[in-house]
């Protein structure tokens, strides 16, 4: 009677035996009004007779609409959500629950051994972020939509055990992202369109560079262990840096030598200040180890 996906971010509920979509989803995130929980349409479904919810300590069920919005969790609190539906001929289905929690660096879910991200507990942060691969002992898996819009972040590593990033995910603040080979569902609207600013970093091949060209993000793409290696030898290091100013203090240089970092059809001092960017970013420090 009952089929679940991982109730993470989502939680669904799957009934067979009768015409009923098939699932209902309900999305968590941060926004203005605090931590939302959103259904994701506007009335409920003609088969749904309630959709209940209640926190841990509380005995009632509480009948919701189909979005609420509850208080952002203070530092070192932790709130476990129980929720509930029952179809109109009164079958209820089985209770799930999930922890909402703020560490005070990162607010949070817990489920099924792994994190969902929902934002940053202080949303006036900048400079770096490093996003954990793990927190309080569980993996970081998924990052919620909105996790990071209402930060300054301008440098931003993703761990290698994410593999899902939300809708707005990621700040219009960011100038370097390092995304991890362990990612593999981005939603359409993940990264910022921020054009020859935006530096992100991945592998070749990998289901971020695809969603990436696909979709035509505005960044500069930066392939790791690829971009930046001037000379040829494998590896991105100052012989590259020394090799790529000498090829932009030639009179001409259209571009051709493997020194066009920025793909705008020449070499020059724009490569060297992104190959420098680079060079004093802690994401080449991050690949270098």
């Amino acid at each position: 009677m009952y089929h679940g996906d991982r109730l993470l971010e989502s939680v669904s509920v799957v009934y067979y035996d009768y015409d009923i979509p098939t699932a209902v989803t309900v999305n968590v995130y941060k926004n203005m009004a605090g931590i939302a929980f959103d259904l994701g349409t506007e009335a409920y479904p003609s088969w749904l007779g309630g959709f209940y919810v209640r926190k841990s300590g509380e005995q009632e069920w509480t009948l919701t609409e189909m979005y609420f919005a509850e208080a952002v969790p203070a530092a070192g609190e932790n709130v476990t959500y129980e929720f509930m539906y029952i179809t109109n001929e009164n079958i209820n289905s089985p209770v799930t629950e999930f922890t909402l929690c703020n560490n005070g660096e990162f607010i949070y879910l817990t489920g099924g051994g792994e994190v969902t991200l929902i934002a940053c507990s202080d949303e006036n942060g900048t400079g770096t972020l490093r996003v954990p691969r793990e927190i309080g002992g569980y993996t970081v898996t998924e990052m919620a939509r909105d996790a990071l819009l209402y930060t300054g972040y301008s440098e931003i590593i993703l761990p290698d055990t994410l593999e899902k990033l939300g809708s707005n995910a990621i700040p219009w603040s960011a100038q370097l992202l390092l995304l991890p080979d362990s990612l593999t569902d981005i939603d359409e609207y993940a990264l910022p369109n921020i054009g020859d600013t935006f530096v992100i970093c991945c592998s070749r091949d990998s289901a971020a560079h695809r969603f990436i060209t696909e979709n035509n993000i505005g960044c500069i793409l930066w392939l790791t262990g690829e971009t930046g290696d001037i000379n040829g030898d494998g590896e991105v290091d100052i012989r590259d840096f020394v090799r790529l100013k000498k090829l932009a203090s030639a009179a001409e240089s259209a571009g051709t030598d493997g020194g066009d970092l920025n793909s705008d059809g020449f070499t020059d001092a724009y490569d060297i200040a992104l190959l420098r960017k680079y060079f004093l970013s802690t994401v080449y420090s991050i690949i270098k180890s």
